[in-house]
């Protein structure tokens, strides 16, 4: 009976194995490279968590479009929900993927909706706009736009990167 039991025991282990292969192609954690490497686990149904070293990207004033060198700042988000638009979409423009996040943080002496949307291109440049809400006025308040690289792994690379999420 116990020998009965090893081997079911056995068998599934061996059968889950084999169905979670392609789930276990990106752990959860790996560092993500590329936009493809992002694409593929968004589109396996996996998460990813995105941080963004803003000094490592080229800014740009939103209100005048003049470059800066990018801020001092870090930010993050997990990517769950997104949208990809392939080359026939948009045939005037490169496909990318796109995702946006919008939550409350807490400024100086108060609250702000803060929202940030990037679009993620086949050559690895991502852009990114970061902006506040006022939550009493619904005035937009622009704050930074960026034009980053995914970072590859290399530390002087891009200030964008990704890992597997859970």
């Amino acid at each position: 009976m116990r020998a009965l039991i090893k081997i079911l025991m056995l068998s599934f282990l061996v059968v889950s194995t084999n169905i979670g292969m392609e789930r276990s192609t990106y752990l959860t954690g790996a560092k993500l490279s590329s936009v493809e490497d992002i694409k593929q686990v968004l589109f396996s149904g996996r998460s990813v968590r995105v941080v963004n070293f803003y000094s490592k990207c080229q800014g740009l004033n939103p209100v005048t479009g003049k470059e800066r060198s990018g801020v001092d700042a870090v930010g993050g988000m997990i990517i769950e929900t997104f949208e990809y638009f392939g080359e026939d979409v948009f045939p005037d423009k490169p496909p990318y993927l796109a995702a946006s996040k919008a939550q409350m943080v807490y400024v100086g002496d108060r609250f702000y909706k803060d929202y940030v949307k990037m679009r993620f291109f086949e050559n690895n440049r991502v852009e990114i706009i970061s902006m506040f809400l006022d939550p009493e006025t619904n005035e937009i308040i622009p704050l930074h736009d960026f034009k980053c690289e995914v970072n590859s792994g290399n530390s002087s690379d891009g200030g964008v990167h990704a890992y597997v999420g859970p």
